[in-house]
């Protein structure tokens, strides 16, 4: 049962004498999906062309074929991701059509601007990262652990101003016009943590509500229950008086109407990790997880590699767009508050 202190606008469907598609065969296509986050001086602001990210890199190891991977479902689907330890600075430029590469930088870790020189997002870690040295030779189950992710300030900022300073100083480490400056944060005391985090300057924050290991295996490990997360984020959103502060989630959702319910109340973009885990092919997984209702068969379908990480990417976003066509949403936008 949803229970959101803010809840979520009913969708009327629209009617058949509306539904006047020019070519209903490729309308998912030129479907706009995209998501607006923006910046806290009201100037900044970034476009996303499809409102779900993943975090395969930031929480976990990131070998070689997924690193591929991730880069192509920026590239081709415009699905955001986080750039690893292992990356080195993107010195491309992005098309409008292509997903964001998230910077992340931990509470433990030394400020290096050459880290964000090309950067466009750039994330604050509010807990202590592990190497990429460490999370090969002992692996990521020590991840799995609340002890591991217990909310925690960067060890040289004990005031709100300072940590303002950093924001500051990590949007302008980076010679892009426009840089948003984020936080992510595991949900614990979220009211009072959001309303820090706005307080403080930040663009956006991600809710780790849910964590999710490496997508060849099952560890994940629930933060926080979702729909609590939302309200209590979203009331902290409007007490506050921020206008056009992003809120972003990493729990899975189960269905394309659910990530629909979690956008209209409030939520921006969603972390599909978890989903995508849940619904890795039998041929290279011990454990009987599917998509359930949601990707059908696809789960049980043989894939080799990584490869089907991105086929199942590309059924989710089918799977999204054709919903929101289905209860008639000319674009996810319209779901948007402010």
């Amino acid at each position: 049962m949803t229970n959101y202190e803010s809840k979520p606008r009913r969708l009327r469907p629209r009617p058949l004498y509306e539904r006047l598609d020019a070519d209903v065969t490729s309308a998912n296509e030129t479907y706009d999906s995209s998501c607006v986050l923006k910046g806290a001086n009201g100037e900044a602001s970034l476009s996303w062309p499809c409102p779900i990210f993943l975090r395969q890199g930031a929480d976990s190891a990131c070998g070689e074929q997924l690193a591929a991977t991730l880069v192509r479902l920026r590239r081709e689907l415009g699905v955001s991701s986080y750039r690893s330890r292992a990356d080195s600075p993107a010195s491309e430029s992005r098309s409008l059509a292509a997903g964001i590469e998230i910077v992340p930088v931990y509470v433990n870790e030394c400020f290096e601007p050459a880290r964000f020189h090309h950067a466009e997002q750039i994330e604050l870690q509010f807990f202590q990262g592990v190497s990429e040295t460490n999370s090969r030779t002992t692996g990521n189950q020590s991840r799995f652990t609340k002890q591991c992710w217990i909310p925690q300030m960067p060890c040289d900022i004990s005031s709100i101003d300072q940590l303002s300073r950093r924001v500051e100083m990590l949007r302008q480490s980076s010679d892009q016009q426009s840089v948003l400056v984020g936080a992510a944060i595991s949900a614990c005391s979220i009211y009072d943590d959001v309303r820090y985090i706005i307080d403080a300057g930040f663009d956006y924050v991600t809710l780790l509500t849910h964590i999710t290991g490496d997508m060849l295996t099952s560890q994940s490990i629930e933060l926080h229950p979702v729909d609590s997360a939302i309200a209590s984020a979203t009331r902290a959103i409007q007490d506050s008086g921020r206008k056009g502060f992003s809120l972003l989630l990493t729990s899975p959702p189960t269905r394309a109407s659910q990530a629909i319910e979690w956008f209209s109340a409030g939520v921006r973009a969603i972390g599909i990790d978890a989903t995508l885990q849940q619904g890795r092919p039998s041929s290279i997984s011990h454990s009987g997880d599917s998509f359930g209702n949601f990707m059908g068969e696809y789960g049980r379908q043989s894939a080799s590699g990584v490869e089907w990480i991105y086929d199942a990417a590309e059924e989710f976003i089918d799977a999204l767009v054709s919903e929101c066509r289905f209860v008639g949403l000319d674009s996810l936008r319209q779901l948007y508050p402010g």
